[in-house]
């Protein structure tokens, strides 16, 4: 029996046992509801961000979703620009993890990763960041890596208030306003309208020793709308969110963005109480759009006569993604279990295209299709179950399995594959099954430990199956597409501690992630320098055999007394390719922070050191990626609030001007030098 009959075997008896157990319970222990609550919380990470944090909270001001994500120990941040960093999780990328924004699922439309998720959503939208490392919570998508799931603020019906934020910042000039406003009018009963916006422009920003780090500036928009409506028992809610970005600079790639825009557009329904066993029932309808455009014409005359891929020819490219998608949620509550089951289902269609145009009028220009019209139906059952053995042990299933169908239309773009591919299929499908089970111990009244072992695979991305001709700066090849990709699967556990007592607390994490089917480039034409015009080697996405990723995070919180406390984060891991003796690439080295907050009632400051050794295990084969010397920063934040409506915070940022830069940065580009910046915040209610 195969692997995949084997597990669509046991998740069938485990939903059998679990209905069965569902079907014996005549009442309702509200203890069950809520130590399944925190079990959950125990197992994902969560970070409250501008939509619902205290004062206190804000020790560090967050300008943009990098910020924010930043505060996780477990992601990293690929870093491209002074903008649109791209969220990895344990050196984990890409299609090994899955970002969504209330659990809607989105695109870029780059086919050079210039317009992450994260992009087109700020600050003022987000309640919090849901972040699940690993492959122990599929609820998402099936993911090897692990998820981040935006979070938006929704209307709050019992009150009115509006808020308005001002900022600026040294090293790039930023200037930023904000605001976010909750209409909530007692003459209409249940109704509460929210909305929120924010402009942004930046010049080009400082690296380290005062270096200017030429075109990097960017121009942004953004806004967000929410109408609600509460019956009775239910909810009925429309949420609308709008991105617009013009004249990006990019300074780590060939090209820059001339202009971004997404649209996102859901409809939710939730209806509770149903039975004492059914407390909640939710439907989501949701479609989004991303536009791009991509440019190298302000690009000075030298710089595209000298560079390394297509000299002498300008080479404008368009994306464009539309997804659509329905996401039903059911929970359901025994006397000693919690189910909750998902049904997903989307439809994702990608473009993008590419001319080139050479800087000599007599020369002809050129046209391809670096995803041509590719179509993708997913649907996708999620299970999570948690059985409680009294006050003292949980144990939890999470399985989910998708069956995908991806076709390529266009073709043209079938016949530019046809001479890279041997005899391609442009229709395919993936029946893909994910469980994990998790154990969790109560060690006494602070203290708990938690073992999470998985069998987790993923699909190839739609890139991964039919890109064409995309150019990678990190190897200087040119990649292509592979119709004949298994998923990714992975073996993974994790063994995690937490213990907390009086406002102190650690929490450990150990974990291993055992890869089959690593998939990566792989040459099928080797460089050919004497060519100027096409010199790169072309690989093809491939499987590339056995690898493993090892690591550890440790995080602690002490308060010796009421207005201070002391905060830590320290990570480590290692990444290894077996087959080809090459180390993973986009692995941080030992990183952390230390950090000393001094809090009162209206005022707080805050010193802290951000660090990393130097990272020498480095892959060679996989990608050619050079060592990273080590570094640290030191940063002091202040806050204060003046009256009872209007704060400011103020800190200087790499107080030092370290010139720097992280591993996850693309081609070395520098990190941000010395930063003084203020925000003025003012409130009505």
């Amino acid at each position: 029996m195969t692997w995949f009959m084997k597990t669509l075997a046991l998740i069938a008896l485990l939903l059998a046992l679990a209905l069965h157990a569902f079907a014996q319970s005549d009442s309702l222990r509200a203890a069950v509801s809520k130590v399944g609550q925190d079990s959950l919380r125990f197992h994902a990470e969560e970070i409250v961000v501008y939509g619902s944090a205290s004062f206190q909270q804000q020790a560090k001001v967050l300008n943009a979703t990098d910020d924010a994500l930043s505060l996780s120990q477990s992601v990293q941040l690929m870093r491209r620009a002074n903008f649109a960093q791209e969220p990895a999780i344990r050196g984990m990328n890409a299609g090994q993890i899955a970002v969504t924004i209330d659990g809607m699922k989105m695109y870029p439309a780059c086919v050079d990763r210039m317009d992450p998720i994260s992009a087109y959503i700020e600050i003022e939208n987000l309640e919090k960041l849901d972040i699940r490392a690993g492959a122990r919570d599929f609820a998402f998508a099936p993911t090897i890596g692990g998820s981040v799931n935006f979070v938006t603020t929704k209307p709050n019906p019992e009150r009115s208030f509006l808020k308005l934020e001002s900022g600026f910042e040294t090293v790039s000039t930023l200037r930023r306003v904000r605001g976010d406003v909750n209409f909530a009018p007692k003459f209409l009963e249940g109704w509460a309208m929210r909305g929120s916006f924010s402009i942004k422009r930046s010049d080009d920003f400082f690296a380290g020793n005062q270096t200017r780090i030429e075109r990097s500036g960017y121009a942004k928009e953004n806004l967000k709308f929410n109408l609600l409506k509460d019956f009775e028992n239910q909810r009925l809610q429309f949420s609308y969110i709008g991105d617009f970005a013009r004249n990006i600079g990019y300074p780590a790639l060939i090209m820059d963005a001339t202009r971004t825009d997404a649209h996102l557009l859901s409809l939710d329904y939730e209806v509770q109480s149903l039975a004492a066993w059914l407390p909640m029932l939710t439907l989501k309808l949701y479609t989004n759009q991303v536009v791009h455009f991509m440019d190298d014409r302000q690009r000075p005359i030298q710089a595209i006569r000298e560079r390394i891929i297509m000299p002498d020819m300008y080479m404008p490219m368009y994306g464009d993604n539309r997804t659509y998608g329905v996401m039903s949620t059911a929970t359901l509550l025994g006397k000693s279990d919690v189910l909750k089951l998902t049904l997903d289902a989307y439809f994702f269609n990608a473009f993008a295209d590419m001319e080139m145009h050479s800087i000599f009028p007599d020369v002809a220009p050129m046209y391809l299709l670096n995803l041509g019209d590719i179509s993708t139906w997913s649907a996708a059952l999620n299970i999570d179950y948690v059985h409680f053995f009294g006050n003292q042990f949980s144990l939890r299933l999470n399985t989910r399995l998708d069956v995908l169908r991806r076709l390529l239309h266009d073709e043209l773009a079938k016949r530019q594959f046809q001479g890279y591919v041997e005899e391609p299929r442009f229709e395919l499908s993936y029946i893909v099954p994910n469980l994990a089970l998790e154990g969790t111990w109560q060690l006494g009244a602070a203290s708990k430990l938690a073992l999470a072992v998985s069998h987790a695979a993923r699909p190839p991305t739609h890139i991964e199956n039919f890109g064409f001709y995309l150019y990678n700066p990190l190897d200087n090849a040119i990649y292509v597409g592979n119709p004949f990709l298994d998923p990714e699967r992975s073996v993974q556990a994790e063994l995690m501690f937490a213990h907390s007592d009086l406002g102190n607390t650690l929490t450990a994490k150990v974990f291993y992630v055992r890869f089959d089917n690593y998939i990566a480039g792989e040459t099928f034409i080797e460089a050919n320098p004497s060519n100027r015009q096409f010199s790169q080697a072309f690989r093809r996405y491939a499987h590339l055999g056995s690898a493993y990723i090892a690591g550890l995070e440790v995080s602690a919180e002490v308060l010796p007394t009421e207005t201070l406390m002391l905060l830590g984060t320290l990570s480590y891991q290692v990444g290894y390719l077996i087959e080809l003796r090459d180390f993973l690439p986009f692995m941080p080295p030992l990183s952390g922070n230390v950090r000393v907050r001094f809090s009162q009632r209206v005022w707080l400051a805050e010193v802290g050191v951000r660090f990393a050794l130097a990272q020498n295990q480095v892959s060679q084969k996989i990608l050619f990626e050079d060592t990273t010397p080590a570094w640290a920063v030191f940063d002091i934040r202040l806050g204060a609030k003046l009256w009872d409506r209007m704060s400011v915070r103020l800190g200087v940022e790499n107080i030092l001007d370290r010139l720097y830069h992280e591993h996850l940065s693309i081609n070395n580009l520098p990190s941000r030098g010395r930063n003084l910046y203020i925000n003025l915040g003012y409130e009505i209610f």
